[in-house]
């Protein structure tokens, strides 16, 4: 008989050869290889199958390897964390998830198969390791627990099992949710979702009943090509860790009752009231969407300030609207339909929209059967339904001459990112399923060119869905490039706080609502956030209890190069409380053959001379104050430059502005650094000499004293284009040509021989996209920069600049950012000074004769490049 160990759960028998353990060979996966010899190395921590029914609870770590193969282990021990985990210690009954320490007893096998798999152990500072089902396992509960078993545990020896698979990672709060899983008939270990018309039913086990877990059940999920009847999204079990009795469920039966379906009408009001006594919820399953009946009942916790339910009440629904609708794995929004009939009582007719792929990532994406939320559609089958909440939001979108539809997120809209997302991910679909996500608003309309600006949200402890924008990783936002248009997982709804809901709630929050978020929410709190008050972006966002009449542009300006639709689709409030797109009335005028109601189109105008920003954030003066780098960063503009192959100029010859001719002594000229090959360096011209050969002699300047209060360099040999500089004393230089000249700084006034150059008006100047102090040299060839121009310097507080935008077609030709885009125009505090890396020589495209390049600058392109 096999040696018995203790791990602090009770005596137990060691499973001595891996014939020890009778079960059936698994229908596809050979679970063995994951078991062989060399899986094993010293620190990992395994399953051990130790308990009566010979189910892998006990664990163990593995503390050398020997060969021939021989491991010494030493177990791991449960650490009781309430009374209730005391009592069901001390009665014998195996743990499985929770607390465990390494304890004191050791053993020596030579046994793989008294192995089961390997388990991930959260070590914490205590040396506890935090053994926990995460998100994708399989695991077995115990049937009918209760932990009352512990005070009769001789009774509670013999067990059975329900088997499910875990939706999310553990929380302290919420506990872990699940669904079910029921094995099918005439599979030695193949299981399936278990639902009930294409609904998954899935429950939460809370915190308080983590020893209802069993055992992990190792698994695999199948792809849907290993036979005809196996789908995509079964799992295969591994029989060693599976009770003999089990029985097969008929495939084509349904699973589950239809007990979980809720009356349409319940208030508010009872659902909060019914979600403290049931933890039932319900996730569509994976699949094709076309081919089932949108039906999904999820029940949350209620948002504490705004009734989400209200903008999807029957009242709400109309034709021609698109609606988003809950129909994946994890219940998320990411389907899309248009409302082709509403009857009374409410029942849909309905279409469906389908993806269309624009390129190849996008085309392996979405044959890899990943889910997509945004980009184009095209009108795809035709279903009806009479389930509400099946429905999330409406969606805005535009229609193309192809008559396909653009989704994507609009500025103040909330939106879920999948984690560490990659394209790649459709080369591996089976292993990207389960999905973890950021937080984020968008602060920007989507442009073809330069993706969608972003900002970092965090959920706030203590609040049911409250978010407040933060700085993560020392960025308070980012921009999403076109090519990653995938990454954004779903829009979530949300209402953004106007300060006057709590007292601990300031204006500038977001209530995001819980129907669209996971239940494995990470929170800070408070006081671990890192403020990052974006107020002033959604100065310009729609009014949306004061539509303004739409303004007629100026006629030279419909001529501009952008070329773009001004006809966004914001909502305005109805009476009834629901929003009402304003191309759903657009469709239904083209539908009808009937004119646009123009007087209820929405634009609002943004620029310099009315852009308001928070109080906090403004100076007495009334300028928007943009951060320094460890508070707030700077908004990329729409397509920050990286260094590219210097090309050739269309209207300006740069060359000549530094000819020979062009220098004389006194001058002070900027010169290309060799760190980056940018100008960024200064010498004063000491003698100019034409005859016999062109030579120049000048010597260096250099940075002294640094302006009083502004932000300095960690790295004392950053370079250095704004400040005070003196010349230098040292040998002077001599150069026999002008190539390594930029431009001639403009006529600067010397002091005891010192020199201020710094930004000026109607200059363009070349920022640093991502300013912080501690930028150091070696950094400099990966820096990527803003180009703006200079507006207005005020005093000694701010610098105002206008963003500026490469022209579609051509490399050096820029043109100003348009004025009513969020960030065409903001405030550099004074500080920020060595946010400025360069000043960029241009040439102002004015007169006719530019047609529509009228107004815009040509840069020299050697301040853009590395040659």
């Amino acid at each position: 008989m096999p040696p018995k160990f203790s791990n602090g759960q009770g005596s137990y028998t060691v499973a001595k050869e891996p014939e020890s353990i009778f079960a059936k060979a698994p229908d596809f996966y050979d679970f063995n290889k994951d078991r062989t010899k060399e899986c094993f190395a010293v620190d990992q921590i395994w399953a051990i199958y130790v308990d009566l029914d010979v189910m892998p609870r006990g664990y163990a770590q593995i503390d050398r390897v020997y060969s021939p193969f021989k491991v010494d282990v030493t177990w791991l021990e449960f650490v009781a964390g309430d009374t209730d985990e005391t009592a069901w210690e001390r009665s014998g009954l195996p743990v499985a998830c929770g607390q465990f320490k390494l304890s004191s007893k050791t053993t020596t096998t030579g046994y793989t198969g008294s192995f089961s798999h390997k388990i991930l152990g959260v070590k914490s500072a205590t040396n506890c390791y935090s053994i926990y089902p995460r998100k994708g396992e399989t695991w077995a509960l115990y049937k009918d627990w209760n932990i009352k078993w512990c005070s009769d545990p001789v009774d509670h020896r013999k067990y059975e099992y329900e088997f499910v698979v875990v939706l999310s990672d553990y929380s302290k709060e919420s506990g872990i949710l699940v669904a079910h899983l029921v094995k099918l008939e005439g599979f030695v270990c193949m299981f399936k979702p278990n639902k009930n018309k294409g609904i998954r039913h899935s429950f939460r086990i809370p915190p308080s009943e983590m020893l209802r877990f069993s055992h992990r059940v190792p698994s695999f999920r199948r792809n849907g090509k290993e036979q005809r009847d196996v789908f995509e999204g079964y799992f295969e079990l591994d029989p060693c860790s599976l009770p003999s009795y089990l029985k097969g469920h008929d495939t084509g039966a349904n699973d589950y009752g239809n007990n979980v379906k809720e009356d349409a009408s319940i208030s508010a009001e009872d659902k909060k009231a019914d979600s403290c006594n049931s933890n039932t919820e319900e996730v569509a399953e994976n699949g094709d969407p076309y081919e089932q009946e949108p039906g999904l009942f999820v029940e949350v916790a209620n948002p504490q300030f705004y009734d989400f339910g209200s903008d999807k009440r029957e009242e709400c629904f109309a034709e021609y609207q698109m609606w988003a609708i809950y129909k994946d794995f994890d219940g998320m929004p990411r389907f899309y339909a248009r409302i082709d009939k509403v009857n009374s009582p409410f029942k849909v007719d309905l279409t469906w929209l389908e993806f269309v792929a624009g390129d190849m990532d996008e085309t392996t994406w979405i044959r890899s059967g990943l889910p997509v939320a945004c980009g184009k559609f095209k009108l795809g089958k035709t279903a009806t339904t009479d389930n509400i909440r099946a429905f999330s939001h409406k969606i805005f979108w535009k229609r193309s001459v192809n008559k396909t539809y653009n989704i994507y997120p609009q500025k103040g809209e909330t939106w879920a990112l999948y984690k560490n997302w990659d394209i790649t991910w459709s080369s591996d679909p089976d292993n990207h399923r389960v999905y973890e996500y950021d937080f984020v608003v968008v602060l920007s309309e989507y442009p073809n060119v330069s993706g969608i600006l972003v900002a970092n949200l965090v959920k706030l402890k203590g609040f049911t869905s409250l978010f407040k924008p933060t700085k993560i990783n020392g960025m308070a936002c980012f921009q999403i490039p076109s090519s990653e248009i995938l990454r954004f997982s779903h829009r979530i709804p949300s209402v953004r706080t106007n300060g006057k809901e709590q007292k601990d709630i300031p204006e500038g929050y977001f209530e995001l609502d819980t129907c669209s978020l996971p239940s494995n929410l990470e929170e800070v709190s408070e006081a671990e956030t890192v403020d990052c008050n974006i107020n002033y972006w959604f100065r310009s966002v729609y009014k949306e209890n004061h539509p303004m009449p739409k303004k007629r542009k100026n006629p030279d300006a419909q001529s501009t190069l952008d070329g773009s639709s001004s006809g966004e689709n914001r909502p305005s409030k109805m009476s009834n409380g629901c929003n009402k797109n304003l191309n759903e009335e657009k469709w239904a005028a083209e539908a009808s053959g009937g004119p646009l109601d123009e007087s209820k189109a929405i634009i609002v105008s943004v620029g310099r001379e009315n852009v308001v920003g928070h109080p906090k954030e403004m100076s007495p003066d009334g300028v928007i104050t943009i951060r320094d780098s460890e508070e707030q960063g700077f908004p990329s503009s729409p397509l920050p430059l990286k260094i590219f192959e210097m090309p050739e100029t269309e209207f300006c010859n740069f060359d000549e502005e530094r000819s020979c001719e062009k220098f004389k002594t006194g001058q002070i000229w900027a010169m290309y650094s060799k760190l980056d090959m940018l100008p960024k360096s200064y010498v004063q011209i000491e003698n100019v000499e034409s005859f016999p050969v062109f030579k120049l002699v000048v010597r260096l300047l250099e940075s002294s004293d640094p302006p009083r209060g502004i932000i300095q360099w960690v790295d004392k040999e950053m370079p250095v284009s704004s400040g005070t500089f003196k010349v230098t004393s040292s040998e002077v230089v001599v150069l026999s040509d002008s190539i390594s000249f930029s431009h001639l700084v403009s006529e600067l006034p010397a002091v005891n021989n010192v020199y201020t150059i710094r930004p000026r008006a109607g200059e363009v100047w070349a920022i640093y996209s991502r300013f912080c102090s501690d930028l150091l040299l070696s950094d400099l060839k990966k820096c990527e920069y803003d180009i703006v121009e200079i507006l207005e310097v005020v005093d000694v507080h701010w610098i105002i600049v206008l963003v500026l935008e490469r022209v579609a077609g051509f490399k050096t030709v820029f043109k100003a950012m348009d004025k009513e885009k969020f960030g065409s125009i903001g405030a550099i505090p004074w500080i920020e000074l060595y946010r400025f890396s360069h000043q960029v020589p241009n040439f102002m495209l004015s007169g006719a004769r530019y047609g529509k390049l009228r107004g815009c600058w040509e840069l020299d392109p050697r301040s853009l490049a590395v040659l």
